[in-house]
């Protein structure tokens, strides 16, 4: 019997020595399986919700793993008063759900910090690390880089590039409807859109990239004023402050006066010009394409004008052409839904995303279904493609019933029957490469691998797709300036800055009784049904276990 009982007591030892190794086992395995979740490079993650809430767009993706340091997010939000409690609460919610989806992504490159709004001695104490003063409802993005070389020159030696993104505003994490108090109309608050991932992208991108891309704008032809002030229809000043709010440097440039291009250049903007470049600012703009420069034209709407300016020639030497006519869509009545022509409103043609290519300017549209205006723009065609590149149309006229046509002056407005009635060309993107191994002379674009950055150009059939008329009409505004922030971007090698779709403001959640029973599930049924198992399992191990097989051999002899 001693010895049956001895027997059973190792037997015991042994399947608990079992069990317990497995325990440790499980748990190393969960550990691991963690560990390698959170690695960027190993992961695949998938979104299963219905409104992508889970994911980031891929343009953010690329910035997060690509960050070239640690950035620091600092969370600083409290309640809002009445009657705005339910709207912040729900933005502030949202956004943390957002910067946990991006801390995934980015790893241990992105460190978020959520302050307590109570600890004001803590609260003081990174007001001045980060160098602020006041301080409101906000997230406060920071990046000191690693090199001194590669921090911007205009921040003290030691100070982090820092960007405050507001809970509401323009640039803020949502857009804000304040309803209604009146109790006799009354609307509570609502979010018109929630722009977290596009306001968060932003402003990575502004702290880490260091001094500021220039944009010359051409002068002493003619051109609209992008510095005007005073609100001309026809000049560029909305313009020039989107890019300005968006990280890039402006400024005026004329060949008779500056002579060449300013080195640090990214992009030169021609807009509108009404006379030509001389011969010696030809060669100044030449010079700049040899070493990496970029464009953006746009032609002006009067065909005497681009016949004058000598832009349409210009335009020639890169293989494109562009008409003197003015492409045109008919317009419904209102009353009878009847295609209406006649007057020069058929000048202002609307682009749907149907009528966009693939491309980074205009893949915002088309994933947002969002229309683009251009009014008055000649037709553009590609004649010649570049060698070692590319050129191709991303915005063209409509296709669906009843059509567009080009306009010959003198214009009518009437699609006559020897105009062209097929789509045109609106915006082209025009891209060329080198190498230096096939040849091309050395310059300052050559790198040591031989690779030359390439050239990038726009071609605009309209510059009044940018014009104040447009842009800061607030019932056309919201659909250019996308385009407009989007185009200088591209032109400027900065893709991962264009426009992101705001993500839908009513987030869509399992019912309340849903979520009710799948909380029961995971806390009562679960572990006891788990338990139940166990103990059934215990049972049947007991009744047929070692101690009573060898109980029975020990009576039997």
């Amino acid at each position: 019997m001693s010895r049956s009982q001895s027997v059973g007591k190792i037997s015991r030892l042994g399947i608990l020595a079992q069990v317990v190794l497995a325990v440790f086992l499980a748990l190393a395995a969960v550990l691991f399986v963690n560990w390698l979740a959170a690695r960027p490079g190993v992961r695949q993650r998938y979104d299963l919700t219905a409104t992508g809430s889970a994911s980031v767009d891929a343009s953010t993706r690329g910035v997060l793993v690509a960050l070239p340091g640690v950035v620091h997010i600092d969370v600083f939000f409290r309640p809002e008063p009445a009657p705005f409690e339910r709207v912040a609460q729900a933005v502030q919610s949202r956004t943390s759900e957002l910067l946990e989806v991006m801390q995934l992504q980015a790893g241990d490159q992105l460190k978020i910090t959520r302050h307590n709004m109570l600890d004001a001695v803590g609260i003081e104490r990174r007001k001045q690390e980060l160098r602020i003063r006041g301080l409101e409802n906000c997230l406060i993005v920071s990046h000191l880089p690693s090199q001194p070389a590669a921090a911007d020159p205009d921040l003290p030696p030691g100070v982090p590039a820092r960007e405050v993104v507001p809970l509401f505003g323009r640039y803020g994490l949502a857009s804000l409807d304040p309803g209604n108090p009146d109790r006799n109309a009354y609307r509570a608050p609502a979010i018109m859109s929630f722009d977290g991932e596009k306001a968060i992208l932003a402003a990575l991108l502004k702290v880490t990239q260091g001094k500021r891309p220039l944009v010359c704008f051409s002068r002493g032809h003619g051109e609209g004023d992008a510095f005007e002030l005073q609100g001309d229809p026809a000049g560029f000043g909305r313009l020039e402050t989107i890019l300005t709010d968006d990280g890039f440097r402006t400024e005026r440039w004329s060949g008779t006066e500056n002579g060449e291009l300013p080195t640090d250049c990214s992009v030169l903007a021609v807009l509108e010009p009404k006379t030509p470049f001389t011969e010696e600012e030809q060669e100044f703009i030449e010079a700049f394409m040899q070493r990496g420069g970029r464009l953006v034209l746009a032609a002006p709407s009067d065909p005497g004008q681009l016949e004058s300016s000598g832009l349409d020639l210009f335009f020639e030497s890169y293989g494109v052409e562009i008409t003197p006519g003015i492409v045109c869509e008919p317009k419904r009545d209102a009353a009878t839904t009847a295609p209406v022509v006649g007057g020069p409103q058929v000048a202002y043609v609307q682009a749907l995303p149907d009528d966009m290519g693939v491309h980074p300017i205009t893949g915002p549209y088309k994933d947002a279904a969002r229309p683009l205006r251009v009014p008055a723009a000649h037709g553009l065609r590609v004649a010649r493609q570049p060698s070692l590149g590319l050129a191709q149309a991303i915005v063209r006229s409509p296709r669906r019933p009843p059509g567009s046509w080009l306009d010959e002056p003198p214009f009518n407005w009437v699609p006559d029957d020897h105009e062209n009635q097929q789509p045109q060309d609106l915006v082209l993107v025009w891209s060329r490469g080198f190498a230096a191994a096939s040849g091309v002379q050395q310059t300052e674009a050559v790198g040591g691998d031989g690779s030359v950055r390439e050239n990038r150009i726009v071609f605009l059939g309209s510059g009044a797709m940018l014009q104040d008329s447009i842009l800061a009409d607030p019932r056309m505004g919201s659909f250019n300036e996308p385009f407009a922030r989007n185009l200088f971007n591209w032109a400027a090698d900065r893709e991962y800055r264009v426009s992101i779709s705001s993500k839908d403001p009513a987030v869509v959640r399992a019912p309340v009784e849903t979520t009710a029973f799948v909380v029961q599930v995971a806390l009562w049924y679960l572990p006891i049904g788990c338990f139940v198992i166990g103990v059934l399992v215990g049972l049947l191990r007991r009744r047929g276990g070692p101690d009573r097989g060898l109980g029975g051999e020990g009576m039997g002899v």
